[in-house]
């Protein structure tokens, strides 16, 4: 499964708000954008290190930190899914 699909089926489960879906959306894609991979069983800390160290140099540690914690949600429903 890649991250954007796994983002796809936390939304159907999770989130009811448009607002909070296009964050998660946004959120994911820049991810993505940082960190391309097949699926999300290649990732691994390189990756979170990369991305953290991208997003940092465009953005404060408080956006850094609402993006984290997102990400978050999404990996622990996965874990709890699988």
């Amino acid at each position: 499964m890649t991250t954007k699909e796994l983002v796809q089926y936390y939304l159907c489960a999770r989130i009811n708000n448009p607002r909070t879906e296009e964050n998660y959306l946004a959120i994911s894609r820049r991810f993505s954008e940082c960190c391309p991979q097949s699926s999300i069983q290649e990732l691994n800390f390189t990756h979170i290190k990369k991305w953290k160290d991208f997003v940092l140099e465009q953005a404060s540690t408080t956006t850094w930190n609402t993006y984290l914690r997102h990400m978050k949600a999404i990996f622990n429903f996965a874990q709890k899914k699988n």
